[in-house]
């Protein structure tokens, strides 16, 4: 019985990444993805709260690489500014983006400009500030 149940999660998941894909999250509907799973509508909230839950849990393998690389990059030990300056800094940087584009380039475009609506909605901007505080704050410790 288990596995019919994951199945069917997987099933949602997948269809709804198609959905999201292809119309953002604004403009997809849990009644399509109901139909197009062939799993009634109020059977999809037994697996997910809402939308917005099937959204994330859609973006988490990209949302969980972003984070693990923020950690990674950001790390105390990496931000002496002989190494911030290296060359090394930079090609490790440049590619570590070029495989997340690579790797993820669906999800990256869903959550940065297709995610209006969403409890993501304002990721990109969050991020930046993130990004700019930890950096902010460094060169104040330096």
């Amino acid at each position: 019985m288990q596995v019919k149940k994951d199945n069917i999660r997987n099933t949602i998941l997948r269809v709804a990444k198609e959905e999201f894909f292809s119309k953002g999250y604004k403009n997809t509907s849990m009644r399509i993805i109901a139909k197009k799973t062939g799993v009634g509508l109020s059977n999809i909230y037994n697996y997910f709260k809402n939308k917005d839950e099937i959204f994330i849990e859609v973006l988490s393998p990209l949302l969980t690489i972003i984070e693990q690389m923020a950690n990674e990059y950001y790390s105390e030990e990496l931000m002496s500014l002989d190494y911030l300056t290296s060359e090394e800094y930079q090609r490790v940087g440049i590619k570590t983006m070029v495989n997340l584009v690579e790797n993820f380039r669906d999800e990256l475009k869903l959550l940065l400009f297709h995610s209006y609506g969403s409890s993501l909605e304002n990721y990109r901007d969050e991020y930046i500030s993130n990004v700019t505080k930890v950096g902010i704050d460094h060169l104040t410790k330096v």
